[in-house]
């Protein structure tokens, strides 16, 4: 397995950027400040921190043609304009395809041409090019090209002496300097494999990945938590909470404890209240002061219900329905009445005032006439209750007539409707939804609690303009008028305001201890902080989510770690290079037939 192969085999196990990286090495061979920004993104998109990127990872498809890489490089010449020690200028020296010999005298110029070599090709030991420094003037500066071949390439490429080239620096140069420097120096092995460099590229990699995930991380290492906590009671459940808090921290667990319920709130402000009550000089005093206060909301709380229930939809809808009902009866009734009483009767017999009459004479014929006698009296020798007449048989028919009459189930119905439509009108006249001791109370209502006071001013004002509606339409015999208010009810909130005042009066008979001072001041600590949280809620959970991406950029940045790579690249080194070149090395020594003297290659442990 070759050294690419065994990196694409290792690569599998590597994060995604890494793999992409490497992908972008084979093929472009460096990595750009913005192959950088992309390869940090593809990390941070892996833990959370970015949108989800698009990766390409290192595959087969990706491997470069070795072939095409091995090409082979020949010189083919050096051309000397100027300023390289004391050449002649304009002067080329060609190279044939095999074996070139160059030679002359000293001085001729050899080594000269061989330190342009030197300097733009592979060599131990380079030199630098100097000027013709016995021109007697300023040195030049030095100005060559080198042409070459690679591969079977028709024309030469030229190398003009500027920066490095890469098919240039494969050529190696060897001369009797740096012979002296193998000999008599300690020197690293200058050969490495292709692909081997992928590992220091990736390791040059991971080092910027980091600057970068640690740059962005330091922006997110402050805390608001620091100045929300001087603001929380020591000691509380909220306190002990935030102390805690990390990136595991779940959202939902802040909001339930700064999530304060009516009960709380309600806890909350007897427990303050009870308190204050517990610093008065007189205890006893306060409670028969709030006793007095409490006797007066129950009070208020009974005339309350009384007006609720007095313009309630129900009251309302019962006068209008009873309404309606006597007008279906009196039609029914007068029906009746022309069935019942034959022509010839006076006018307006089997009215109302007529009625009215009738049961004038029953009453008189009860009471006084023929008491413990049923209404009418008609036997022998009766008379008439009205003219006081003896009654013929005409008149004793027409008297039960009229009785059959007004005792009929239509006329009874009738006028209990009407009785019942004039009580429940009569409610609604009489009802007075507001009185001086109503006003009294809301006065002392509003020292302490104007909002409640207030509340119920405005639901009294409502339910007096919903029953001036209501009687208006009675009194004029109209329907209720559309924009009667709707009924406003106030019980609760004063029912409450009243049970606060009874826990006040209970807390001050029964807390009369200092331990029982202490435990409710904690409790009322405790609630204190919550509803403190709440107002901070946002911050805790914003500062949950900042502990977070810290902790992701954590895990990014251990990504960036190198020590793997560098081991991976030592195994592959050592199994690619240090063992072939051993067997290389021996190989050639035996074609040499260098065997009077042992000589063995060893790897220097660093």
């Amino acid at each position: 397995m070759n050294v690419l192969q065994e990196i694409l085999e290792w690569s599998q196990g590597r994060p995604m950027w890494q793999r992409d990286a490497l992908r972008r090495l084979v093929l472009n061979g460096e990595l750009s400040d913005e192959d950088i920004s992309s390869l940090t993104e593809i990390c941070k998109s892996a833990h959370g921190l970015a949108e989800q990127q698009e990766t390409d990872p290192l595959a087969k498809e990706h491997m470069p043609d070795r072939a095409a890489g091995a090409d082979p490089v020949s010189l083919v010449s050096i051309f000397h304009h100027r300023g390289v020690n004391a050449l002649a200028e304009d002067q080329t020296l060609n190279f044939a395809p095999g074996l070139t010999v160059v030679y002359g005298d000293n001085g001729a110029g050899k080594t000269g041409y061989i330190r342009i070599l030197k300097s733009a090709c592979r060599a131990r030991g380079q030199e630098h090019i100097l000027g013709n420094v016995v021109s007697g003037t300023a040195p030049l500066a030095p100005v060559v090209a080198i042409k070459y071949k690679v591969g079977t390439e028709p024309e030469p490429r030229e190398w003009a002496g500027n920066g490095e080239d890469e098919f240039v620096s494969r050529v190696s140069v060897f001369d009797t300097q740096c012979a002296a420097i193998y000999l008599t120096e300690k020197t690293d092995v200058a050969f490495r494999p292709f692909g081997l460099d992928l590992f220091d590229k990736l390791v040059k990699a991971c080092k910027a990945v980091r600057v970068k995930l640690e740059g962005e991380q330091r922006a997110l290492a402050s805390s608001a938590l620091t100045v929300i906590q001087t603001q929380i009671p020591e000691g509380t459940a909220v306190a002990k909470f935030l102390v805690n808090i990390s990136s595991l921290t779940k959202p939902e667990a802040v909001q339930t404890l700064a999530c304060l319920s009516a009960d709380d709130e309600a806890r909350l402000a007897l427990l303050e209240k009870s308190l204050l009550d517990l610093q008065a000089n007189d205890p006893d005093k306060l409670v028969k002061q709030l006793t007095l206060r409490l006797g007066r909301l129950q009070t208020l709380i009974r005339h309350l219900k009384d007006v609720e229930a007095a313009v309630s939809a129900e009251a309302v809808a019962a006068v209008f329905n009873a309404r309606i009902e006597g007008r279906r009866k009196s039609e029914e009734a007068k029906r009746l009445r022309e069935a019942t009483f034959p022509e010839g009767m006076l006018a307006g017999t089997g009215s109302e005032s007529w009625k009215t009459l009738w049961e004038s004479a029953r009453l008189f014929s009860q009471e006084l006439a023929y008491p413990g006698k049923a209404f009418p009296v008609v036997e022998d020798g009766a008379h008439c209750v009205l003219c006081q007449q003896d009654l013929e048989h005409a008149a004793v028919q027409r008297l039960k007539q009229f009785e059959a009459f007004v005792a009929s189930t239509t006329e009874r119905e009738l006028r209990r409707i009407r009785e019942d439509f004039a009580r429940l009108r009569k409610a609604f006249i009489e009802l007075k939804t507001t009185t001086e001791t109503v006003e009294e109370t809301l006065k002392e209502i509003r020292i302490d609690r104007e909002a409640v006071a207030d509340a119920i001013a405005v639901a009294l004002a409502a339910n007096e303009i919903r029953r001036t509606a209501v009687v208006v339409a009675l009194t004029d015999d109209k329907d209720l008028a559309a924009d009667c208010p709707d009924l406003v009810s106030i019980v609760r909130e004063t029912e409450a305001l009243a049970g606060e005042v009874e826990a006040r009066i209970k807390t001050l008979r029964t807390s009369t201890t200092d331990e029982t001072r202490k435990r409710m001041n904690a409790e009322a600590q405790e609630l204190r902080a919550r509803k403190m949280l709440a107002t901070h809620q946002r911050a805790v959970l914003d500062d949950i989510e900042r502990r977070k991406k810290y902790a992701a950029y954590g895990l990014c940045i251990e990504e960036t770690k190198t020590q793997a790579i560098t081991q991976k690249s030592s195994a592959v080194t050592k199994t690619v290079v240090s063992q072939r070149l051993k067997q290389s090395f021996s190989d050639e020594l035996v074609n040499l037939a260098f065997s009077h003297i042992e000589v063995e290659l060893k790897e220097l442990e660093l």
